[in-house]
Formats: C-alpha cells, sequence, structure tokens
C-alpha cells in the first residue's frame, strides 16, 4: 500500500512541472473542509451542529495519524506526535466531560475560571479547527517526506564530550547559584518548594545559563549513541541526571524535557539500523505501558513542589488513585487553557503574546505578556500563577479565530520542513531532537517556551561548532 500510489501529474513538453499524491491532496482538501465548517459554526454559535463537525475533525485527525504514519514508517514524526498527544490531552478529557465521567478536578477549573457550557463546546471546536489547521500546513508543504535511505550520523567530534561535560558542570553551577540566591539550597532540596518561591529581580539570567544542562545532556547522549553499537540505550543517563538537576526548579515540563530528547535520539539510532521492522501494535502497547509511569511521576513531583519533601514518594503510592481520576482534566488532560482563552475573547491582546519571539530584544519592552497569567487574572481576579493556553489559545487571545487558522497552519508548515531537513541528513539529529521537543512545548504549554528554546538550542549550536572546529583544526583530514 505504501508503494503503490496514485498520483496526478502535469506535463508540459514531456517534462513534469507537478505531481500531487491523491491521499496527501485528500487529506489538504479534507482538513481546509473541516476549518471552514469549524469557522462557520464557531462565529455563529451554530452549536447545533457540532456533534457533526466533531465526528468529521475526529476522522479527519485519525486518517492523518495513520497516513502518516504508514508513509514515514515513523510513528514519533513531528505530526503524528502532535495530533495523538493532542487526542490525549484535549480530546480524551473533552469526551470523557461530556459523557458523565467523574468531574471533580475538572468542576473546579470550570467554576474557579466560571466557564459555562458554551465555552467548553466552543474551545472544543476551536481545538479541531487549530488541529486541521496545522493538518493543512504540513500537506501544504510541496515535497513529500518518507522514511530516511542512509543512516542518521550522530558523531560531532572526539572533543564533544569534554565540552558537554564543561558545559554541564557550567549549567549545574548557575542552577544552585540561581536557588542560592532566592532560597535556602538544602532546605529547597529537602522540601520541594522552590516552585513557590518569591525570585528577586536580575537573578532569572542564572536560570536561563542553567538550562545548558539540557544542552549538556543531549549532546552527551548523542556522542554515546555515535560511540556504541549495542549500548547506546546507556545514552538516557545523561537525560535522567539533567533531569534530576532540573526537577529542583519546579516545572514538570521542563525537568522531563532532556529525558525525552534524549529518548528521541535513541529511537531515530535504533530507526536508521538497516535491520529494523516498525510494529506499531508494539508501540502502542509500550506506549500505553508508559501512561501511568508518566502519571505517576506527574503526581510525585507535583506533590514534591508541595513541599512534600522526601514524604512525596509515599504519598505518591498511597494517593494515586484519587489523583488519576482529577489527573485526567488537569494534568494528562488540558482543556481549561482553551476553554479561557475562549472565555478571554479573541483578538484582546493584539499579538502582545508573540513579542517573545524577539528574544532577547524583547527583554525590557511590554511586550511577550503571558497569556495563561492574562486569562487568570481576567477570569479570576488573581495574579502570580496562569493556566497553559496552548499555541491555539495563545493565537485566539492574541489575534482570533483567523489568527489561529494562520498560526497553526504556519506552524504545521516550518515542523514540514524541519522533519524535511532532517530525514534528509540536512540537520543534525541532536538539533533536530531538541527543536522538536520544544516545538511540542510550544503547541502544548505556550508560545513562551519560545525563550527556553533558544537558550538550549543556541549552547547545543556552540558545543557542536566548537567541537567540530576543533576535531578540524587537530586533523584536518577530517571531514
Amino acid at each position: 500500500m505504501r508503494d503503490i500510489e496514485l498520483r496526478i501529474r502535469y506535463e508540459r513538453f514531456g517534462e513534469v512541472i507537478v505531481s500531487y499524491c491523491i491521499p496527501n491532496v485528500l487529506r489538504f482538501f479534507l482538513s481546509i473542509a473541516t476549518v471552514m465548517l469549524g469557522t462557520v459554526i464557531f462565529l455563529t454559535k451554530a452549536l447545533a451542529l457540532a456533534p457533526f463537525f466533531f465526528i468529521l475533525g475526529y476522522v479527519c485527525i485519525l486518517l492523518t495519524i495513520t497516513y502518516q504514519t504508514a508513509i514515514s514508517r515513523d510513528p514519533f514524526n513531528p505530526l503524528t506526535l502532535i495530533l495523538s498527544l493532542g487526542l490525549l490531552r484535549f480530546g480524551l478529557p473533552y469526551l470523557l466531560f461530556y459523557f458523565g465521567a467523574p468531574r471533580s478536578g475538572a468542576q473546579n477549573l470550570i467554576r474557579l475560571l466560571s466557564l459555562t457550557e458554551s465555552h467548553l463546546i466552543l474551545s472544543h471546536i476551536l481545538w479541531i479547527i487549530g488541529l486541521n489547521a496545522l493538518i493543512f500546513g504540513w500537506f501544504a508543504f510541496p515535497r513529500r517526506v518518507s522514511d530516511p535511505v542512509d543512516p542518521f550520523d550522530f558523531s560531532i567530534g572526539p572533543y564533544a564530550t569534554v565540552f558537554a561535560g564543561l558545559l554541564f558542570l557550567f549549567g549545574t553551577a548557575n542552577i544552585a547559584t540561581f536557588v542560592h540566591l532566592n532560597a535556602d539550597i538544602l532546605q529547597a532540596v529537602k522540601t520541594g518548594s522552590f516552585r513557590g518561591q518569591q525570585i528577586t529581580p536580575g537573578t532569572g539570567i542564572y536560570w536561563y545559563l542553567g538550562l545548558s544542562t539540557i544542552s549538556a545532556a543531549s549532546v552527551m547522549a548523542a556522542t554515546i549513541i555515535a560511540r556504541s553499537r549495542a549500548w547506546y540505550h546507556v545514552a538516557l543517563v545523561p537525560g535522567l541526571v539533567a533531569m534530576g538537576v532540573l526537577w529542583i526548579l519546579g516545572g514538570r515540563a521542563r525537568a522531563l524535557t532532556p529525558v525525552v530528547i534524549v529518548a528521541l535520539l535513541v529511537w531515530y539510532r535504533w530507526f536508521s539500523r538497516p535491520d529494523r521492522t516498525v510494529q506499531p501494535f508494539r508501540i502502542l502497547a509500550v506506549g500505553a505501558a508508559l501512561v501511568p509511569v508518566l502519571m505517576w511521576f506527574l503526581h510525585l513531583s507535583n506533590l514534591y513542589q508541595r513541599g512534600f519533601g522526601i514524604r512525596s514518594l509515599s504519598l505518591s503510592f498511597t494517593s494515586f488513585p484519587r489523583y488519576v481520576s482529577n489527573a485526567v482534566y488537569t494534568d494528562i488532560g488540558d482543556f481549561q487553557g482553551i476553554a479561557g482563552a475562549v472565555a478571554v475573547g479573541g483578538g484582546v491582546l493584539k499579538g502582545n503574546t508573540f513579542g517573545v519571539l524577539f528574544w532577547p530584544l524583547s527583554e525590557g519592552f511590554p511586550i511577550g505578556r503571558s497569556t495563561g497569567a492574562f486569562i487568570v487574572e481576567t477570569r479570576m481576579g488573581r495574579d502570580g500563577f496562569g493556566v497553559g493556553p496552548t499555541l491555539i489559545g495563545d493565537a485566539y487571545v492574541n489575534f482570533g479565530l483567523l489568527g489561529v487558522i494562520i498560526v497553526l497552519s504556519v506552524f504545521g508548515l516550518v515542523l514540514k520542513w524541519l522533519y524535511a531537513q532532517f530525514v534528509q541528513h540536512r540537520i543534525r539529529p541532536v538539533i533536530y531532537a531538541i527543536v522538536a521537543v520544544y516545538a511540542i512545548r510550544l503547541m502544548f504549554e505556550s508560545i513562551n517556551k519560545w525563550s527556553e528554546l533558544v537558550v538550549v538550542s543556541g549552547f547545543t549550536g556552540i558545543v557542536v561548532i566548537v567541537s567540530v572546529f576543533v576535531t578540524t583544526r587537530s586533523n584536518p583530514t577530517v571531514n
């Protein structure tokens, strides 16, 4: 099925001008139709048509996941990852909520943000519009991306490990300095309550420099993978160590970031083996088995950050069943951010949040305001924290419904270009893994994670460039 495709070819004097794969064209226009129908329903508030739209939207998403995974033979390509995680984080809690599953966690969020049933339905529509706009952008990219022919080259140079080790020490020292300037280090480690600490102005630079631990762990993992044929799974160790260092700062997604980056590198090391056999059902089984482990880790981290300290480990097991019933809506699921964005209104921030794209030049200017914090301030009258609006919520609050369609389409186009460059060996695996993981965080958290992406990818690029430069200077025969 993968090798036999029906294509439309436009020719002139025997020369192929353009060639379209019909499955791509069908998904392209199906995503357009879904976006157009959702736009009409969203603007007219014709909620009676919502069930039909939901069916169409979910069919388009599921067909895209199936097709893209089959054509690339890579279940961890960016489009499949984002759509699958989208179904888990938004589709699952929406459906459970509609069918009357236990709602205690959701009801608290709905009450705190003063959300109505109309807000929930419209946010569900907006979410499907956003994902289908992403699909539209992905298939709008003119080049079809299939699985790579040649193995990926993970080598950076013999000096990469040294530079990465020095960078890891540098990042750890900056994290320790940041914690020391804002709290007692031993007390912060013991209680785990540093996340709620009032941050001293001017110390944020140490926080940004501390993100270099993610870069160092990624480079170390790539080096281990390049040098080891049989034991490349050991590359997960640097990611786990970096997670332990970052855990004290709070932010569970940030702590998991180096582990996910390294896991993606390990996957592509296995994926580039000539004797590989991708078994989707086995991958689904492993993913399903990892979900409760991930939920337990999120619960453990939540207890630790609430000040339970060492006792969090025992409490995480005894209170886990009660946590699961709420986590579907609050941790694994996350529909309150988009629902809050709908309640606030479209275009009210007039693009202010997206000023973060000019970071660090945006520092010192009144731009880059957090959409999540704005939602909490507007709906709850409180400051100091925010919800995760997702890229869809960011686009809606800043630019309105048209902004959601444009921003997500461009995002899908960029993701397709990035993946195409990677499988054609034009981007180093370590750089691709970092950008891909942060793209997922941008999608499901906020565009405000852009500054982290700039710092982590910047440090990684410096290590790669310096390592390659030193290697070529010491041995001019090396290509």
